[in-house]
């Protein structure tokens, strides 16, 4: 028996292998002696085949997962593999898993054109619209709590459709309205708990900084002094956003396949400040950032040692980084 788990909704087929492992092991396995997971990038035929070839150890059947083998360099593998299952198949008693992070091309390779045709394969597409706030709104309701269907709504407009986030947003949301004893989750409370955005002012200005537009970068930055704000204030704010920036790229140049869920958890960042600094991350690179905010701290410690008056260093250091851009 064939399974066949894969899509670009990277969330909910993970979701699903995990759930299937869990029952299976619940059903039939449960001191987990027979259930194996294989990395496919990496594994060899002989290692697939010899685990469907093991007898299940006091018990009826015994759970194989291969994880990713679309990504496996070896072109045997999938060569032997497809005839193995086509031709001779596997024992009654092994369930054969495949899980596959994201969509491939059915033509690509005759093992995956089989996969696909079995009767337990499983394609997970991005939901949009209408299914997307039902997701949501279903989630709220596995917690014992309903959204507000606007509320529902709202969380998208303000987090994008990355499933990770909204539902680590939404078990916020449950928390928050159930020690206020509210059946509900309205508008209100995403306006409460969410920030609605960035601060779209200092935003603009490094987006303006890392587009290499001096003009722009000058014209937002003339604007928060005549807003009122102080320098100190300004430049904290941009501190922070570059400080920002650099841990979330060197947190993705490690982690290439993380989520957004997987980057707020792991940096403690709101999903919505990741989702919005995405935008600026892909037009730098590492070095580029790591240069950056070298610079701002030298800019920090000129003004606090009196080196240079804020309002000159600020202007200065707009010409600058423009300058680094505009030579890339």
């Amino acid at each position: 028996m064939y399974f066949l788990f894969y899509g670009t909704d990277f969330y909910r087929s993970k979701r699903q292998l995990n759930k299937f492992i869990a029952e299976f092991k619940t059903r039939r396995d449960p001191q987990g002696y027979n259930t194996v997971i294989l990395s496919g990038g990496s594994v060899s035929l002989d290692e697939i085949l010899g685990q469907c070839v093991i007898a299940p150890f006091l018990g009826e059947k015994r759970l194989v997962v291969v994880n990713s083998i679309s990504e496996n360099k070896n072109e045997a593998v999938l060569d032997e593999l497809y005839k193995r299952l086509k031709d001779v198949g596997i024992p009654e008693y092994v369930v054969l898993v495949f899980w596959e992070k994201q969509n491939f091309d059915k033509k690509a390779h005759l093992l995956f054109s089989l996969l696909t045709k079995e009767k337990y394969s499983q394609v997970f597409e991005p939901l949009e619209n209408t299914r997307l706030a039902e997701w949501v709104c279903a989630q709220a309701e596995n917690g014992g709590m309903r959204f507000d269907k606007s509320a529902a709504v709202l969380l998208i407009e303000l987090l994008g459709s990355d499933l990770g986030v909204l539902d680590l947003e939404t078990q916020k949301l449950i928390a928050w309205a159930r020690g206020e004893k509210k059946k509900i989750i309205t508008k209100e409370d995403i306006h409460t708990l969410i920030p609605s955005a960035l601060d779209d002012e200092v935003f603009h200005f490094i987006d303006a900084l890392f587009q290499g537009n001096t003009k722009q970068a000058l014209r937002l930055l003339y604007d928060q002094r005549a807003s009122g704000s102080s320098e100190q204030d300004v430049f904290g704010a941009l501190l922070w956003q570059i400080r920002t920036l650099l841990e979330l790229k060197d947190f993705v140049v490690r982690n290439p396949y993380a989520s957004s869920a997987d980057c707020a958890r792991q940096l403690g960042i709101h999903p919505f400040v990741i989702k919005k600094t995405g935008i600026l991350l892909s037009r730098v690179s590492m070095q580029f950032l790591s240069s950056v905010h070298e610079y701002f701290l030298r800019v920090d410690k000129d003004i606090k040692t009196g080196v240079r008056a804020a309002s000159f260093a600020f202007d200065q250091l707009v010409f600058d980084i423009t300058r680094m851009i505009q030579r890339k």
